[in-house]
């Protein structure tokens, strides 16, 4: 059994500190690993580690930049990462295959659940993003500002608490219910501010 707690300075979690979050539920070292496995299967997760932080950033500067241009448009869409799953699967992959398990990276289990992880990692740092903006906090890590013109009254903001606060949606992977995705906050243009 294997479980992680992220910590914050009191801002959102970092694009490493996600990238290290999924690194390690795809590179899992064993305890009866050979010294030389364990340092192998470590260089490799560090080098992942470096793919999948490049990825969260531009994860998390995509999310900020939508949030910020139509935030009640944004929060009603689909936590979906798979706009930005294109090649990050490809990217983790490269590096693995420069590795001594490369043989292992070449079976399509092992290839779907990069995939899954890596998703799953990526609806929760748009989750993160969005529910710190409905919060009224915009930014990246610990520098984050308020949002412009922010009410916590706001349709939108207080639709997105409703939601989160009933189990209707969450942070890891879980994305939103069908409903929600479809008929968006079920209120106007006008009405979102």
């Amino acid at each position: 059994m294997q479980f992680g707690l992220l910590i914050t300075d009191h801002g959102k979690h970092s694009d490493e500190k996600l990238a290290i979050a999924t690194a390690a539920e795809i590179i899992q070292i064993a305890a009866g690993a050979s010294s030389k496995q364990a340092i192998d299967a470590r260089k490799l997760e560090n080098d992942i580690i470096d793919v999948l932080t490049e990825h969260h950033a531009k994860v998390s500067k995509d999310e900020v930049d939508k949030l910020d241009a139509d935030p009640a448009g944004q929060l009603a869409t689909k936590l979906d990462p798979m706009p930005h799953m294109t090649d990050i699967v490809d990217r983790v992959l490269e590096v693995a295959k420069k590795s001594p398990f490369k043989d292992w990276f070449e079976r399509d289990d092992v290839k779907q659940l990069i995939r899954d992880k890596v998703a799953s990692w990526t609806a929760t740092n748009i989750y993160i993003h969005r529910d710190w903006h409905a919060g009224g906090k915009t930014g990246h890590g610990t520098n984050l500002k308020d949002v412009p013109g922010y009410r916590s009254d706001a349709r939108h903001v207080k639709f997105w608490y409703e939601r989160s606060n009933h189990g209707m949606h969450g942070g890891h992977g879980s994305g939103l219910p069908p409903g929600f995705v479809e008929n968006g906050l079920g209120i106007t243009q006008e009405q979102r501010s």
